[in-house]
């Protein structure tokens, strides 16, 4: 499995029925048998910054879905099913930048203002 590639997969709280998922680990990331994976929905959402649109195929043709990036999460090698596809480097860019922004990661954050000798600490 290569990072950009989507799979069927099954478990971890995402229901009982395969439902497809974007590989999102570095290809290099050696890991105890799971691979991180960000599931996909067909499911409109009105938090877009955590719904990325991407184009899914399946024996219908393609479909618009959006990777669900506020679930990253790992599964089972064994769990996984069949390969779908792959996302075009546009979309997997999108699908980066969006679970940055949703992590936090290159945001500015405030920094407290310190206490000076005349003022009382909270």
């Amino acid at each position: 499995m290569k990072r950009g590639e989507v799979w069927t997969f099954v478990g971890h709280g995402l229901g009982s029925k395969p439902r497809p998922g974007i590989v999102i680990q570095s290809d290099t990331a050696e890991n105890a048998g799971t691979i991180t994976v960000i599931p996909v929905t067909t499911t409109v959402s009105e938090i877009g910054r955590v719904r990325t649109r991407v184009s899914i195929a399946d024996e219908d043709g393609p479909r618009i879905s959006f990777a669900m990036v506020d679930k990253i999460t790992p599964i089972k090698v064994q769990n996984f099913g069949k390969r779908l596809g792959e996302l075009s480097l546009h979309e997997i860019r999108g699908v980066e930048s969006a679970l940055l922004a949703h992590l936090g990661f290159g945001a500015r954050t405030r920094s407290k203002k310190k206490a000076g000798p005349d003022s009382a600490a909270d």
